[in-house]
Parts: structure tokens; sequence; C-alpha cells
């Protein structure tokens, strides 16, 4: 996060994932490492539109990361068909959830100019493991990409044989690298089943 999308002394991140979700990480940590403002949110703000969109104009938020359904919300509350309440907000993560075409296309109706980054990754990788980044100036609808690997992750699609699928076939989506598990605690038959594992043992 912090190599791809930089941070400076101005930036202000909007803290307000529940701590028992992964998601609460970076908003945690890359303010911290990067020098930029903190900002909590009150407790079960996240589950109050209104009182998001409050705190993002209140604290001057820079960088908002949400679930799709929050944005959702967002955007049905009173007075959110204009960005004025979002003066200095300069980038919107959206990961947790798969992000529905119709929702951007609602977004850049209402935010053209704001850039939206799309994380995925489920919970075997750490929070996340790919991203892709839209111009809502030029969307056009369509099915919503998962883009490319983080840093530090590699992303395969395989058949049934674990074997990589041309372009354009179905296959199984793959996850590797430093951020992945190495299974779960003291269950074996799942991790059997979620894990693929190299030369060795992970542990």
């Amino acid at each position: 996060m912090r190599s791809e999308f930089p941070l400076g002394t101005s930036d202000a991140v909007l803290q307000k994932a529940p701590a028992s979700f992964d998601a609460c990480i970076w908003e945690f940590f890359l303010p911290l490492v990067s020098g930029a403002r903190l900002v909590r949110a009150r407790p079960g703000g996240h589950q109050d539109p209104a009182s998001l969109r409050a705190a993002v104009a209140k604290h001057d938020i820079t960088l908002l990361q949400l679930v799709p359904s929050q944005l959702q919300m967002m955007l049905e509350t009173p007075g959110a068909d204009n960005a004025q309440g979002l003066p200095r907000l300069r980038r919107l993560f959206l990961g947790g959830e798969a992000l529905p075409s119709e929702l951007l296309t609602r977004l850049a109706a209402v935010c053209p100019t704001l850039p939206v980054t799309n994380l995925y990754g489920p919970t075997e990788a750490t929070v996340y493991a790919s991203h892709w980044s839209v111009d809502l100036t030029t969307w056009r609808g369509g099915a919503v990409p998962i883009g490319r690997p983080i840093t530090g992750a590699t992303i395969h699609l395989l058949d049934s044989l674990l074997q990589p699928t041309p372009v354009g076939v179905p296959g199984e989506l793959c996850i590797g690298g430093v951020g992945l598990a190495r299974g779960y605690l003291n269950r074996a038959e799942l991790t059997a089943e979620k894990f693929v594992f190299g030369t060795g043992d992970p542990r």
C-alpha cells in the first residue's frame, strides 16, 4: 500500500473497521508508517453511513476504505447526490465484498473524478491479494476486475491438474507469496482443502 499509494503528512486515513476485521490492519498501519494522520471513527460508526460521511468531511479524510455495501448506504443518505461533503477525499478503496458494476456507475455520477481502487483477497491471504484501479470518468460498466497481484503476492488461474489455464478459460484462483497464511491452526483437514503447498513443510 505504501509503495503503490504513497501518503504524506497532509493525508488522513479514517480508521473505522472493527479491530476483529482484517481490513483494519492497513487502516491502522499505513498512516502510521507514512507520517499521515490516523483518525479513529466513533465506535459503531462504520454502521452509520451519515456518521461516516460526516467524519470524512470534518477530519479532511484523504483516503477512505469501505466495503461496497457501506458505499451503497452512503450513496443512499440524504445529500449524497453531490461530492460537497467530501472536500479532500483523493482516493476510495473498496474491498471485502464483490464490487457491483452498478455501484461504480452510481458513484461515477456523484464523484466522477475520484480515483477508486478495488481490493480483493480471501481470508487465507493477509487482508488483500490483488488490486485494480479505475478512472470513473472513463468507466463504461461491465464486470469489475480484481486486478493484478499486490507487492509480494502471486496469482495464477489453474485447472484441476494445477496447470495454468489459457486466456479466457475459467480456472481456480490460486494465490501465493509472503502474505499467504500457512494454514488453519489445529484444522488439518481444512488446511488440506484450502492450501496446496510446494516443497517442504510450510511451517
